[in-house]
C-alpha cells in the first residue's frame, strides 16, 4: 500500500483528513487550517479553495463540509471541533481504551483462528458468517477513533505515559500478545497455503 503523506508537514496523515473541493489533494486537517490562515489556495496546485471535506480518513466517510470565507475574510480559530463530532472519545477513560483494544484483539484472534481451521474458501467462511463482518466493522472503527483519540491528545501528552502502572502492564501485555499472535498466523498461513500444496 502507499504511503500517503501530507505534503504541508511532509508526514503520513494525521486524523481527521482533509480535503479542498478544488482538487483531489489531502492534508492534515491541522495542517490545512494552518495554512487557510494565510493562504486560501492550494498549497500544491494553487486553485482556490472554496470548502473543505473534513473525513475520517483518507477514504471517508465525510463528517463534515466546511465553506471558507473569501481571502479577505479572517478565519477565526478551528474551523472543525473534532470533539464535537466524535465526543465519546474524549470520555472514554485510558482503561477503557485497554480493555477495548485487547477485547478486540480476541476477536481477531478467534476469528483468525477460525479461518485457519476452516476448509472451504474466504467467501463461503464470510457467507457462513455474516456476523464476523460486523464485528470487523466495529473493529474497524474502534481503531480509526483511538488513532483520532491519540493525534488529538496533544504534543505534550502521551498515552502510555498518562498510563498508571496496571493500564501501563496491561498494554504491553496486549502488545506482546499481538506479537506473537501475528508471527503464528503468518506461519500457519504460510503452512496452509504453500507446504499443504
Amino acid at each position: 500500500m502507499e504511503r500517503i503523506v501530507c505534503s504541508i508537514c511532509q508526514d503520513d496523515l494525521k486524523l481527521p483528513v482533509a480535503n479542498p473541493n478544488c482538487c483531489s489533494h489531502l492534508f492534515c486537517y491541522g495542517c490545512l487550517n494552518g495554512w487557510l490562515e494565510k493562504n486560501r489556495k492550494c498549497p500544491i496546485d494553487n486553485s482556490q479553495i472554496q470548502t473543505v471535506r473534513v473525513m475520517a480518513s483518507e477514504n471517508g466517510p465525510v463528517l463534515q463540509t466546511i465553506p471558507i470565507p473569501e481571502a479577505d475574510s479572517p478565519l477565526e480559530g478551528e474551523l472543525f471541533d473534532i470533539t464535537k463530532c466524535f465526543p465519546d472519545i474524549f470520555l472514554l477513560p485510558k482503561k477503557q481504551w485497554v480493555e477495548s483494544l485487547g477485547d478486540a484483539q480476541e476477536d481477531l484472534h478467534n476469528m483468525f483462528s477460525q479461518i485457519l481451521d476452516f476448509e472451504g474458501t474466504i467467501q463461503s467462511y464470510i457467507d457462513m458468517n455474516p456476523e464476523n463482518i460486523l464485528k470487523l466493522k466495529k473493529i474497524e472503527d474502534l481503531l480509526l477513533r483511538f488513532r483520532m483519540y491519540i493525534n488529538n491528545l496533544g504534543k505534550d501528552i502521551r498515552f502510555y505515559e498518562s498510563l498508571d502502572e496496571e493500564e501501563k502492564q496491561s498494554l504491553e501485555r496486549l502488545v506482546n500478545r499481538h506479537e506473537n499472535y501475528v508471527i503464528h498466523y503468518f506461519t500457519s498461513s504460510f503452512e496452509k497455503v504453500f507446504i499443504a500444496e
